[in-house]
């Protein structure tokens, strides 16, 4: 059956939206199939998030339609409608608690509207938990907190719990909404990742992936609409539109050719930064230095350690050695601390902008190194 004699699982009809004098979406119009992974791209800004937060029940409309399966639902949807109608969400940020256990994360939903005066039989949900982790090829112990899992573990947490959800409303096959929860993976865990979202899609389920990521939404997608400056550019069959013309509707201009780089060689300017020896976490023995109005690339393979070298250098985690001059100063890595690192004219910005730790310098900053304390 062609795509447009196919009833949408989940559209959106006209769909508007201001914030004050801002016209955040335009007139929106979005079709989501049956068994689908359907991409909606667009640069920052572009509207996405407006219409994530309008199907969470988050945003009040100033115009539109939703339908799903067909049938006219009233906007703006009241707090928590959005389950009742087999819409399920993973965020950016997961929605996960850290100190509760993998299994009460999965049933918190369940655990929490549960009336039942006989209580809970946590072996039974042990054993449930174990085998809905089974059915999706997920290796998770149910029993451990949820703050000692790795990063590509608590994503795949977060779909099976929302597949779940969806699962358990109406005949189990809604629209799995997952808005860019791929950012803080590594490229093995976006595989795993994107292994499981096929396999939901195979039975059943509708998947709409939010990303500004061209090469995942190429990668996955079937179909993807795109948006710039709060309306639809088109929406298109992925397999058949080149990464140039993605491009090009994002942005709205064709690209022009790049000339070529040139990198400056500043070997032999003033050497401004220096560290030596710095071990801690899970580097061991690092020293590099930076001269004067020089950009140095830190990489490597995931688990290497090279994430963890900002933070050292910062005091956001304990050195166990190390000796960081700066611009003459010499400063002992295993004493210091995030003010003290303020002082001496570092800024640390985390590759998870949601995490603690985020500590900048103000207008107006004059940095001085003072040592800090001995105890």
């Amino acid at each position: 059956m062609a795509d447009a004699d196919r009833q949408a699982r989940l559209s959106l009809r006209n769909l508007s939206k201001s914030f004050g004098g801002t016209q955040a979406l335009r007139g929106v119009d979005i079709d989501i199939l049956p068994g689908e992974v359907h991409g909606l791209l667009g640069e920052n800004g572009s509207g996405k998030s407006t219409v994530i937060k309008i199907l969470a029940g988050y945003h009040e409309p100033d115009g539109g339609e939703l339908l799903v399966d067909g049938n006219a639902v009233r906007l703006p949807l009241s707090t928590g409608q959005f389950r009742r109608l087999g819409l399920s969400f993973v965020h950016q940020d997961l929605g996960l608690i850290d100190s509760l256990s993998v299994l009460e994360n999965l049933r918190v939903a369940g655990i929490a509207s549960s009336r039942s005066r006989f209580g809970i039989s946590w072996r039974k949900e042990r054993v449930r938990a174990r085998e809905t982790f089974e059915r999706y090829g997920v290796r998770l112990d149910p029993s451990v907190t949820v703050a000692t899992l790795k990063p590509v573990e608590r994503a795949l947490l977060a779909i099976v719990r929302a597949i779940e959800e969806i699962r358990s409303v109406g005949d189990g096959q809604g629209v799995l909404i997952l808005d860019e929860p791929t950012v803080f993976l590594p490229r093995e865990g976006v595989a795993r990742l994107f292994a499981l979202v096929r396999d939901a899609a195979a039975t059943g389920t509708s998947v709409l992936f939010v990303s500004h990521d061209l090469d995942e939404v190429r990668e996955i997608t079937d179909r993807v609409t795109v948006l710039r400056d709060g309306a639809v550019v088109g929406t298109v069959v992925t397999a058949d539109v080149s990464e140039v013309q993605f491009v090009e509707m994002i942005i709205g201009r064709r690209l022009a050719a790049l000339p070529d780089i040139h990198h400056a060689d500043l070997s032999e300017q003033r050497v401004g930064v220096a560290v030596r020896g710095l071990s801690g976490a899970s580097v061991r023995d690092v020293s590099f230095e930076m001269h004067e109005g020089e950009v140095v690339g830190l990489t490597g393979l995931v688990g290497s350690g090279f994430e963890d070298v900002p933070h050292l250098l910062y005091g956001a985690r304990q050195a166990a050695a190390g000796v960081l001059t700066l611009d003459g100063a010499v400063i002992d890595l295993t004493r210091v601390q995030p003010a003290a690192a303020i002082e001496a004219g570092l800024a640390l910005i985390p590759a998870d902008g949601g995490a603690p730790a985020l500590l900048l310098p103000g207008d107006g900053w004059n940095p001085r190194w003072r040592p800090a304390p001995r105890p």
